[in-house]
């Protein structure tokens, strides 16, 4: 039987190489498995076009193979090809096919025209917010010299939202540092920017193992250092996340309820203003522009991987309900997930914290059932469908646990727990505070003994080493299978229920008896480390660089036009090159695309107070931490989301 489909294409094969084109046919295509052969060559040549063999194992690794071809061939002619080759792998093949790149066809039904008028229009905007800013356009009249040195105080509120939108004044506003060696809070914008790091580091692996590689029989291999098992570790990043926001969004919002009634509406308004106008920017382009910039043999099978599903289903990212619906298979920002569960939880934070304000041990009691709640249901996943403890091992990993809310939700309540005792401590350390409640006998432990914190020091660390390690033996039989064709596990049922219902909670109990220290005024070296300006400055632009770093990962290997070889130092180098790529892109799009929106927020929701009204104060209690004496509307337009600015 012939390989190919149509007489017209077999005919075209059999001109080809009776003709001498036997030598094109050959040289110009790939030798072995993830050769791309010669793309540029082969297009060029008269009558052939270049073709790429891809088949998929689990639906998820794709292998490819080069191909020139004539002209008269087409997609369908090779499906007896393909059958044959998944039918010969004996099932360790899913599916394949052949396509012709060069035949790709962008479709964005319509999103493209929409795009570019949008884009138009908003760039005028920016245009028109610069001139406003430079000009006497929408001055007051009557104004004081001198009043304020933001341009802004001196234009009419029609001036004000124009000028929101001024390049200049944003990007200034952006490097303005706000960094106050005085707060103790200043080091988890280390702890996020790290993490952050942490993430990409993790992405940055996973990308690679997404496309191909010419030495792919060499992958198993590849995961077995000791030092590579902190790459799966990075998942653990996200808790971190988690963690932070739980922390910072239940303590600021504690002092602000303990001092009266509480805006709830205005809270949650101003966390969908901050999250959404970015999430719809990013998608936008990535829907106008993205498909358009490269080209290349992998260019029409990866570009349209993260954004295939975005015009059907962009309302679902929107509304932050997308790790809920549609299904986390969807092609579109799949690494979103992480806003959609962090804004979920964050509409139950507000009753909590009220429930804590009127009676604390219910506050405790029902983060603490929560917490239950979800090791209870994790524990009881895996033991039903038996997953293993490495989720690069088991697709049921991913199914059934990592893109759960109800399933990650237990390290955003010990964020509230940890918010719940930090109150405690600052409002116990004035001089009329109550000394009385646990929260702060645990953190002035940490103010007053020294060995109270380097063994907290020692035992974080310990548990946090300890968590990521501890299940390398499984982690090492990656792709490996028994005599049965089922993946090997070194661990039992039971052990991999224990680790991983338990191992996130702890994760991030671990990096809280790290920071206790500092936060508590204490642990010089660990103020240094995580506490300096340069993150003050540089974690503003986290958020923006987490939206856009799997585009630039993405653009990067989807127009190469050969396949990589599989070292950690070519990954690590295409790491750092990527991360800081994604940290200069970050600046203008999150001057263009976010700050605005930042700006308008507070001038509608957070507006200046006249001069004749009480000014919120900071007072700084024995240990350094700051906390606000009259309001918390200045302060709360920013720290409740932990991937921003603090």
């Amino acid at each position: 039987m012939s390989p190919v489909k149509t007489n017209d294409c077999v005919d075209a094969v059999r001109d080809a190489t009776s003709n001498g084109g036997s030598t094109v046919l050959l040289m110009k295509a790939g030798k072995g498995i993830n050769d791309l052969g010669d793309y540029d060559s082969c297009g060029r040549i008269p009558g052939f076009k270049y073709g790429l063999l891809t088949v998929v194992q689990g639906g998820f690794f794709k292998m490819h193979l080069g191909l020139c071809l004539p002209q008269k061939c087409r997609e369908n002619d090779f499906q007896v090809l393909v059958d044959g080759i998944i039918k010969a792998s004996d099932g360790f093949f899913d599916e394949g096919s052949v396509t012709f790149p060069a035949e790709f066809s962008v479709n964005t039904s319509g999103w493209r025209l929409v795009g570019i008028i949008f884009f138009s229009l908003f760039g005028l905007l920016l245009l028109f917010g610069l001139i406003v800013q430079l000009t006497p356009l929408f001055k007051k009249q009557n104004l004081e010299e001198n009043q304020n040195k933001d341009p802004a105080q001196e234009k009419s509120m029609l001036g004000k939202v124009f000028i929101s939108f001024s390049p200049a004044r944003n990007l200034k506003k952006s490097f303005t540092s706000t960094y106050n060696p005085k707060d103790n809070l200043r080091v988890l914008n280390g702890v996020r920017f790290f993490s952050f790091l942490y993430v990409v580091l993790g992405h940055t692996y996973q990308e690679v193992l997404l496309h191909p590689s010419v030495n792919i029989t060499d992958i198993n291999s590849f995961m077995q250092p000791l030092l590579f098992q902190i790459v799966p570790g990075s998942y653990f990043a996200v808790d971190v996340f988690f963690f932070i926001s739980g922390f910072l969004g239940a303590y600021l919002m504690i002092l602000k309820f303990s001092k009266g009634s509480m805006n709830i509406p205005k809270i949650y308004l101003h966390r969908y203003l901050r999250l959404a106008p970015s999430v719809f920017f990013a998608m936008m382009f990535a829907l106008t522009f993205y498909q358009y910039l490269g080209d290349g043999p992998l260019w029409p099978t990866y570009s349209t991987f993260w954004t295939l599903d975005c015009p059907k289903y962009f309302w679902a990212f929107l509304t932050f309900i997308n790790s809920i619906y549609p299904s986390y298979k969807t092609q579109c920002m799949g690494w979103l997930w992480y806003l959609s569960h962090d804004f979920i939880f964050f509409l139950f934070l507000p009753f909590q914290v009220w429930i804590y304000v009127k009676k604390r041990a219910i506050g405790y009691s029902l983060a603490f059932l929560i917490l239950l709640g979800n090791i209870i249901s994790v524990f009881s996943i895996v033991m039903k469908y038996n997953i293993s403890v490495s989720m690069k091992n088991d697709s049921n990993y991913v199914e059934y646990l990592y893109f759960k809310p109800w399933c990650r939700i237990g390290t955003y309540q010990v964020g509230i727990i940890f918010g719940m005792l930090y109150f405690e401590f600052i409002t116990g350390d004035k001089e009329e505070g109550d000394k009385s409640r646990i929260g702060f006998k645990i953190f002035k432990s940490y103010n007053i003994s020294r060995l109270v914190r380097y063994v907290s020091y020692v035992l974080g660390l310990a548990v946090i080493i300890a968590l990521v390690f501890m299940i390398t033996p499984e982690n090492r039989l990656f792709g490996r299978k028994d005599e049965n064709g089922i993946p090997m596990r070194h661990f039992s049922r039971v052990f991999s229920a224990f680790y991983t219902s338990l191992s996130r909670p702890l994760y991030v109990i671990g990096l809280a008896l790290i920071l206790s220290g500092p936060l508590v005024g204490k642990g010089s070296a660990l103020q240094f480390i995580l506490g300096g300006e340069f993150y003050a400055t540089w974690c503003k632009f986290t958020f923006f660089g987490y939206i856009i770093h799997l585009f630039i990962f993405s653009f990067y290997f989807n127009q190469l036009k050969q396949s990589i070889y599989l070292s950690h130092l070519s990954v690590l180098w295409i790491y750092v090159t990527a991360m800081v790529i994604t940290l200069l892109l970050a600046v203008p799009f999150s001057i263009a695309f976010e700050s605005p929106f930042i700006q308008l927020e507070r001038l509608v929701l957070f507006p200046v107070k006249k001069k004749n009204e009480p000014k919120p104060k900071l007072q700084a209690s024995s240990s350094g931490s700051l906390t606000l004496e009259n309001s918390l509307e200045k302060k709360s337009a920013e720290p409740l989301i932990p991937y921003k600015k603090i």
